[in-house]
Order: C-alpha cells, then structure tokens, then sequence
C-alpha cells in the first residue's frame, strides 16, 4: 500500500520530538476537522477536557468562558496542579481553537513571550489537525524558540482516522477476518449500485462517514425495504436515510455488513511515544457505553473479558500501533473492535475503527492514572449524564450539593468526579466519573445515588428559580418583539423589554415569515438539519443592527430553546425572550 499524501508532513518535520520534552505545554482541543462536529456550538464545551491532561504550570486553551469554580476544583479538590487558561476569542468557527489562539492578538502575543521566556515548551494537541501544527510553526517562526508537538501530523492523523483506510490497512496487515465485510463508495449512483447487490445473507448495513466521532456519524439500514427495487427507488430511500449524518454526494461513505451475533464492543487504548522513548504501550482494553437506542457513545467502563481474547486483542491491537509509530504517530490513539460469535471465549475479533485522538475514553482514563497511579487500582465507569433543567444549575451549586459523595484527593473519599462543566449550561449534561471499590458498587452509585442527587439538585434550583421568573404573556412578549423589529427599520424605540442590550427572538415556521426589514442585511449563525429526523430545518441570522435575532423553523421545537442558549453560551446573544404560540414566553440572560 501507498499513501503519498503522507508526504504533505514533511513540512512539520522539525516540529516532531525524538523523545518526550519537558516543561510547560499548552494543551488545546481543536475540535474543528471532526464530520458533524464542524458546524456544531455544543461542541465548543467539550474544548475544557483538555484540562484532565493538564498538569502544573501548563496552559490551557478554549474558547469556551470560564466556568465558575471548576478551576480551583481541579487545582485543590482534585490535585491536579495549577494551570492558567487562556480564552481566544471566537472566529467564524468556535471549535477551531488553534487558529483563535493566533488570531487573538492579546493570545498571540502571550503565547511568544512564553516562549522566549521557556514557559512554553511544547503544544499537547487533542488531534493532529492541520490549525494546531500550523499554529506551533508560526509560533516558532515569530519567537525564534523552538517547539515541539505532541500529536501526530495533520496527514497521517487523517489516515488514520479515515474509516475507509484503517479498514485497507488492518486488512493488509492482520489479514481479511480481522475486518468486516465493507464496501466504500463515492456518490449516489455507485451507493445506490453497492446496496443494490447485497447479498441476500447482509440483513443490515451501517453506512458510516469515515471522519466522524462518537458514533455520530452512522446510520444502521435494515435491507429488507431495498430487495427487488429499482435503482431509482434505492437512490431515494437512501438519501431519505441518510439526511440526519449530512451526506454530500460526491464524499466518501463506508458501508459494513452489521453483524448480528455481536457479543461486545471492546476498545483498545493506546500511547505511541516518540521511537526514541520506547515502543507502543496497550493501556487497557475498556467496554464503550452507547446512548439508549442509539449508537452514539456516552461512557465507557473496563472490559470484562476472558483474558486469552484480551490478550488476543492486545496483541493484534499493539501491531497497528507499531505500524503507526513507524509512520510517524505519537501520542493518544484507540481504536474500537467487535467481538462476534457464540461465546466470548470463541469470539472472533474484527476491528471497526481508529481514533487517533483524545477521546471519551481516553481522558478519564488518564485522569484515574494521575489521581490513583493505575487506572486499575479502582474500578470506574464514565458518563455522559443528561437531565432537563440541570442548565439552570451552575457547577459549584451542584458540587456543593453533591457534598461528601464527590471525590476529594485530599482525603481519598468520595465517589463522583466532575468535568467538562460547560456541559451543564449548553446541553443540560455533565460528564461523570464514579468511582467505587468494586465494580458492583459503581453500577449502584450510577444508576441510583447519582440521579438522585441530580434530581434533588435541579429541583431545588427550579424551584428557586420559578420563585423570581417573571410570568410573561406570549401576546404582550410578541407585541414587544414587534415593536423591536421597529427600531431596526429606523421607528422610535420603545421600552427595553429586560435590559437596555435586548435581543428579541421571534419564532417563525416558515423563512418568509421574517421581518421584511431583514432583507439582504440578515447574518446567517448556524445553518442545518437537527440531527433526529429528516428535514426540520432552521436558519438563524442577525438583522444588521445587532438589536434583534429571526428564527425561522419549519417545526418550533425544542431545538429553538437549544441553539439560543448555544448563542447566549457563546456571548452572540446577551438576552433573549423565546416566544411560541403554545406557552408562556421564556427568558434567558448570559448571566445564567
């Protein structure tokens, strides 16, 4: 096999080290070349994992807004070190972190002095995206000081996350029975064509985006509804299908026969460090937790497996890393497998994917290494736990709450850890790391101690907050709204509906249902399709005054209230009154 598009790298050469550096790092997590994630706020939260890798005396970078009290958890509850972040302002793209920090020309400056100064050392990055080595070569080129990058380069870290090609590359290296039966395809026609010449013995499919993470971007096809169709019919019950993974024809998707005798999902974790510190290390093999009715990931534990198929896995698993290592990967990478078969103990193994990237396995997993030298010395499980309202509770009230049951380094006690809490505010979800003494207890701890102390918190909070929430007429709230539009088209402004920097939000269930004042002046934010259901689409935009905010849905839903809270999160937006014809107006403020 050739992939000359690895020689793109060559460039970065010089920024690649022989073995780990010591000193401070900057540690960011640019999320911006992951499919689905691109165009997506709630992703801009997931920028503070960095700081469960960061240690004392490194930096941390988001462009996510502090979350109040989450930093001095870490430092003293936790043990982690005291870091400094620094907070890029935002370009057209939050998620793209790296290209922010240079941007930003209070950032940019501070990071030079850091490192003419060596408190900078070296960058950590999340992924080997082409922003964070470009951002390590301009830094170099303007500080004359050298730098390093943990991470692999941006070419061969899209190899090998590219599902397509890890597929081509386990196969020649393991052999064909390490990887299901797959088929790629670059268009409609060949789609169509592929899915048309299934085997009566492929009774469902996954069709998956090779870039996407999470689980996000796969749609299962049971077969059935395609046989005996013409082509023309397949083409159309395909692009129906596909519309929640955003498919542009003329991109690349893979499609894998779905096993039906799959027993587990294990995940193999591994550190590739530089050749001159040593070979791949296999850190453990852990069981992924996917959403309920999806197949979109949300927690991981360790896997209980049979220790010959681990060592199995391991062995094949510590292979891949070999090859990447020589092709010039360092840092985090994982790859995920299915065990199919009758039983465990006869199981064979088939490798679906790698994530050469800090992921939601990976990142806990290194946390448990610091606070307790081996993961394995407690047993744990990650979550990524929702519940409607728990926005409306702030990460100390909701520490202070859990009390005892957090864990505190200090003392050793406790069973609940927290992070990435912008989380909280933007989706109503917190991440979640139980500890326990054995593994029956964390299952306990999760799936009761746990929501209950989440319930109690959000009830207490919203019980709170309805005690000083105004009750607002939806009809007096759209006369108002109206008479906002009026002061964009130059009327007399009426009286601030909250505050004197009012934002009004008007939901609509047609585009032509926006004030004609917007005209060729509207600023599109966010465009798309909600991820559950084919076409629910909505555009949002500012009229050129910056004074007032159009929604246009075809179906008012709850995404309404998520993508203004994505705007408020992300300091677009200071106010907004949400109005339906259905409820009471809700207000909601940055300050929340």
């Amino acid at each position: 096999m050739a992939y000359p598009e690895l020689k793109r790298d060559e460039r970065f050469r010089a920024f690649i080290p022989q073995s780990l550096p010591d000193g401070p790092c900057l540690h960011l997590d640019d999320l911006s070349e992951i499919h689905l994630a691109e165009n997506s706020a709630e992703f801009v939260a997931m920028q503070e994992r960095a700081r469960l890798r960061a240690g004392h005396g490194d930096l941390v970078a988001a462009i996510a807004p502090d979350v109040d009290g989450y930093e001095n958890y870490c430092r003293n509850q936790l043990g982690l070190g005291s870091v400094d972040w620094i907070h890029p302002k935002a370009t057209e793209n939050p998620l793209r972190v790296a290209h922010a920090c240079w941007e930003d020309r209070s950032v940019r400056h501070e990071l030079i002095h850091r490192l003419r100064t060596d408190a900078l050392m070296h960058l950590h990055l999340h992924m080997g995206t082409v922003g964070g080595w470009e951002l390590a070569e301009l830094l170099q080129i303007h500080s004359r000081r050298p730098l390093k990058v943990i991470g692999p380069p941006p070419a061969l870290t899209q190899l090998v996350n590219n599902k397509v090609a890890f597929t081509q590359i386990v196969e020649w290296l393991l052999g064909p029975e390490a990887v299901p039966q797959t088929f790629s395809a670059w268009n409609s026609a060949t789609l169509s064509k592929v899915v048309s010449e299934f085997p009566d013995s492929i009774r469902t499919v996954g069709v998956k985006r090779p870039n996407s993470a999470g689980g996000m971007g796969i749609v299962i096809l049971e077969m059935a509804p395609f046989r005996g169709r013409s082509l023309q019919d397949i083409h159309d019950l395909l692009m129906e299908a596909l519309a929640p993974i955003h498919w542009d024809d003329g991109s690349e998707l893979l499609l894998g026969a779905w096993e039906d005798d799959v027993l587990c999902s294990p995940s193999v974790q591994m550190w590739l460090p530089p050749t001159g510190d040593g070979m791949p290390v296999i850190e453990g093999i852990f069981a992924q937790h996917m959403r309920q009715g999806t197949a979109e990931f949300d927690g991981t534990t360790a896997a209980n497996l049979p220790e010959s198929v681990g060592q199995r896995i391991a062995d094949q698993a510590w292979q891949i890393a070999c090859l990447f290592q020589q092709l010039g990967y360092i840092g985090r990478c994982s790859v995920d497998t299915i065990l199919a078969g009758s039983s465990l103990s006869s199981a064979r193994i088939e490798f679906i994917e790698c994530n050469g990237r800090w992921g939601g396995t990976s990142a806990p997993m290194t946390l448990m290494n610091r606070l307790f030298g081996d993961w394995c010395r407690r047993p744990f499980a990650a979550r990524s736990v929702s519940l409607d309202g728990l926005r409306q509770v702030t990460f100390q009230h909701f520490l202070n709450h859990l009390g005892d049951h957090a864990y505190d380094q200090r003392t050793g006690q406790g069973h609940f850890i927290l992070f990435v809490p912008g989380r909280m505010r933007m989706e109503s979800t917190v991440g979640l790391i139980v500890v326990g003494n054995s593994y029956m207890e964390v299952d306990r701890l999760l799936k009761s101690t746990f929501p209950e102390l989440l319930a109690t918190a959000v009830s207490a909070t919203d019980s709170f907050a309805q005690s000083l929430r105004p009750k607002v007429c939806w009809r007096e709230a759209v006369r108002r709204s109206t008479s906002a539009w009026q002061v964009a088209e130059g009327k007399p402004r009426p009286a601030p509906l909250c505050q004197p920097s009012v934002g009004v939000v008007r939901i609509c269930r047609t585009q032509d249902c926006l004030p004609k004042c917007v005209g060729n002046d509207i600023h599109p934010l966010i465009t798309g399709v909600t991820r559950q259901g084919p076409a629910r689409k909505y555009v949002i935009g500012f009229i050129s005054s910056r004074r007032a905010l159009a929604v246009a849905f075809k179906e008012p839903d709850a995404d309404a209230f998520r993508i203004i809270r994505q705007l408020i999160y992300r300091r677009l937006l200071s106010h907004a009154v949400i109005v339906t014809p259905h409820q009471e107006a809700e207000c909601l403020t940055s300050n929340e």
